[in-house]
C-alpha cells in the first residue's frame, strides 16, 4: 500500500542562518539546530542521506518519521507533516539513496522479530513497504545501485527494485559480515565495496547483470 503526504499546506520550520561563523576552506560552522524530536536519539544510531544536490533526510532511531533538510533555504521540513512510517526506527535501522532516482531505502522494526524495507519517494514524501524474505536484516548495512538495493542478512542478499522479490546472492567465496561490517556503491561500475571484520578485512563483489560488461 502507498502512502502519501498531501503537498498542500506543506511549510517549512525556519530555524537559524546556516554555517554561522563559518570564514572560509577548512572550517566548521554551525548549521540550523536539529528538530527537538530528533535531538535524543542521536546517540542511539541515525543515518543521513542525500537524496540530490540540495535534500538531505536523517533517520534516528526511536523514531517512525523522516527528517528532511533543504540545503538551499536552510530549513528543515516541519516534522509533524512528515508521513508516520510503518514501523519504528532502531539501532539496527539502515537508510541508502538509489542513484539516478528520487527512492530511499530504510529498514524498520515490523512485528518482532521481522523488519520492513521502505521505499520511500522523495518527490510526494510517499512510501511503499515490503517484508524482508524469512528473516531480518542482521547488520545496519545498505547499499544501492541504480535498480537494486543490497543488504546483510547472514549474507548478501539482493533486492530487485522492477520486481519488487529478493535473492541470495550465495556467493561460495563471500566474506564473513560481523558487527562493524559495511557496504557502499560508488555510484557506477560494476561493484560494490565491504569493510569485514576478518583477515582480509577489505573486499569488493562483482554485481550479477552489472550496467556494464564484466572486466
Amino acid at each position: 500500500m502507498k502512502r502519501t503526504l498531501p503537498l498542500a499546506g506543506l511549510f517549512l520550520a525556519a530555524l537559524a542562518s546556516p554555517a554561522s561563523g563559518q570564514t572560509g576552506e577548512n572550517t566548521w560552522g554551525a548549521m540550523p539546530p536539529l528538530p527537538g524530536t530528533v535531538y535524543n536519539s542521536i546517540p542511539n544510531g541515525s543515518s543521513l542521506v542525500a537524496s540530490d544536490e540540495d535534500t538531505l533526510y536523517m533517520a534516528a532511531s526511536n523514531t517512525r518519521k523522516l527528517h528532511k533538510y533543504r540545503i538551499s533555504t536552510g530549513l528543515w521540513t516541519d516534522w509533524n507533516l512528515m508521513p508516520e512510517l510503518p514501523g519504528e526506527i532502531d539501532t539496527k535501522s539502515a537508510m541508502t539513496h538509489r542513484p539516478g532516482t528520487p527512492f530511499l531505502y530504510l529498514s524498520v522494526m515490523g512485528v518482532y522479530p521481522m523488519r520492513k524495507l521502505i521505499e520511500y519517494d522523495t518527490r510526494d514524501e510517499s512510501f511503499t513497504s515490503t517484508d524482508y524474505p524469512n528473516s531480518y536484516p542482521t547488520l545496519p548495512v545498505m547499499a544501492a545501485t541504480a535498480h537494486k538495493v543490497y543488504t546483510i542478512i547472514g549474507g548478501l542478499w539482493e533486492y530487485q527494485c522492477s520486481s519488487s522479490s529478493w535473492k541470495n546472492t550465495s556467493a561460495t567465496d563471500s566474506p564473513n559480515f560481523s558487527k562493524g561490517a559495511t557496504l557502499a556503491y560508488p555510484g557506477s561500475g560494476n561493484f560494490l565495496y565491504a569493510t569485514v571484520v576478518s583477515p582480509t578485512n577489505f573486499y569488493r563483489y562483482a554485481i550479477a547483470d552489472a550496467p556494464d560488461a564484466f572486466a
